[in-house]
């Protein structure tokens, strides 16, 4: 599973589908003070008698995790163009562009899923809208959170750690607090769009971003 995250804006249009860009965020360097907060924010959940024998355990993300991350990523894109040969999916992101997401926790959040010291899963919530979402499809919400870079361990994949990771988003999202989560999957066989049906997301669209077919969804997150 992978839902890499896009680097570059573009123009969006299929039909009558046109999706707006968004204002770039500026990001300050504060190390210290993302290591210190981002601690505070992962709840405790219980997990399956088979994710506490893998000694499973979900964190926020620090800068020190950054290169690890971009391995997965790495290794996740690459899988998927092995199967399914070059697409979208095929731009990881870069070690430097997972330190910016960090650089802000008030406004984003990288969650890791480890495992005896290795980082087997990620996603991250963010408060900033994503270039290829167009918010007029989804559900009006005064704080939603926008779910992207989602990706878990090839040789881990379809064991469950991707649903707990949501599950987890879940949880910080109300934490936050947001009442919504927004997201994109690839509307193609190497998508995750089944994935996040199972797992209760709401499909609201389909359009195109730059060529690339994209589903939307939505999770309404209860008070």
């Amino acid at each position: 599973m992978c839902h890499p995250e896009r680097r570059k804006p573009g123009a969006l249009r299929r039909n009558v589908h046109d999706v707006s860009g968004a204002n770039d965020l500026l990001y300050r360097d504060d190390r210290n003070m993302t290591e210190t907060i981002v601690s505070m924010h992962v709840p405790k959940i219980e997990l399956p008698e088979l994710y506490t024998a893998m000694n499973l355990t979900f964190a926020t993300a620090i800068t020190a995790d950054a290169a690890e991350l971009a391995a997965l990523h790495a290794a996740t894109s690459e899988d998927l163009t092995r199967r399914f040969g070059p697409g979208f999916w095929s731009s990881p992101p870069s070690e430097r562009g997972i330190l910016a997401n960090m650089r802000l926790p008030k406004f984003s959040r990288t969650i890791i899923a480890r495992t005896n010291r290795r980082i087997v899963g990620t996603l991250r919530l963010a408060t900033k809208k994503p270039w290829a979402i167009d918010t007029a499809y989804f559900t009006p919400a005064d704080k939603p959170l926008y779910l992207t870079g989602m990706a878990v361990v090839p040789a881990l994949q379809h064991r469950g750690i991707g649903r707990l990771l949501l599950n987890q988003a879940q949880e910080i999202a109300r934490a936050w607090p947001a009442d919504a989560i927004r997201l994109e999957a690839f509307d193609a066989s190497a998508g995750a769009g089944p994935f996040y049906a199972k797992c209760g997301y709401r499909e609201v669209a389909h359009v195109i971003y730059k060529k690339d077919p994209l589903i939307y969804f939505e999770q309404i997150l209860s008070t």
